[in-house]
Formats: C-alpha cells, structure tokens, sequence
C-alpha cells in the first residue's frame, strides 16, 4: 500500500532527486478478479499474516481463447505523468522529512487523477489511497 510504503520517499532524500507522480489508467481493465469461496478466503488470509503478502486470484485470456487464461486482456493503458517534486538531499534523512515529502507526492498523485479523471472514463470514481 503507497500509505505505509515511503522507502522510495527516503532514496531520493539521500540522492536528492525529484519525485515524479505517475498513474496509468485502464489497468484494472486488462484482468478480472476471481471471487474466492470461503475458504480459499481463509488460506489467502493466513497466506497474508505469514508472508505479509498473497497472490490474488485472477483471470485474464489464453493464448488461442479470450475467455480464461493468464495473459492481460487487450485493454488500452493510459499513463499520465506529473510536475515533478523537487527533493533536496540530505545525508541524515528524519522522518519529519520523509512524511513531508511522501504526502506532497500522494497530494501530486490526487491531483494527477483529478485533472485525467474523466479524459480517461474513471468519472465518478474515487482514487482510494490504503
């Protein structure tokens, strides 16, 4: 989750370059997600707990079928690119410093999606940031 994930905050605290919000649009378009039964739930949860991560259940197309398969579905992406965030660099980087310049890259990201928003069909539809 980008809320909890600020290493790549700290990297260019130390390096002191700029941080760069980018969103592609379409991509949740390229695979379905299979709803999982009870009790593939139950082993996907303790999966989590242990690894700290599960592999979601999903669907895309075959190789000679478009109905299942592993591959994305042909879907167009539409990646969109913004100002960039002057870092500065620090040899002690705080976490003072990487709170800051980690919510003025979500606030840049928010911003990106609200201006692309309806060019790219995601009306309506509210960026949730976890």
């Amino acid at each position: 989750t980008l809320k909890n994930r600020k290493g790549f905050v700290k990297l260019a605290l130390l390096t002191g370059s700029s941080l760069v919000p980018v969103f592609s649009f379409g991509e949740n378009d390229i695979y379905d997600l299979i709803s999982p039964s009870t009790r593939t739930q139950r082993i996907q949860k303790r999966m989590q707990a242990l690894l700290g991560f599960t592999f979601p259940l999903f669907n895309g197309r075959g190789v000679w079928n478009y109905d299942f398969g592993m591959l994305p579905r042909r879907s167009a992406i539409h990646s969109v690119v913004g100002e960039p965030i002057d870092v500065p660099q620090m040899e002690k980087v705080t976490e003072d410093a990487v709170n800051k310049y980690h919510s003025l890259y979500v606030e840049g990201l928010k911003k990106l999606y609200s201006k692309h928003q309806a060019k790219h069909k995601a009306e309506g539809v509210e960026l949730v940031i976890t």
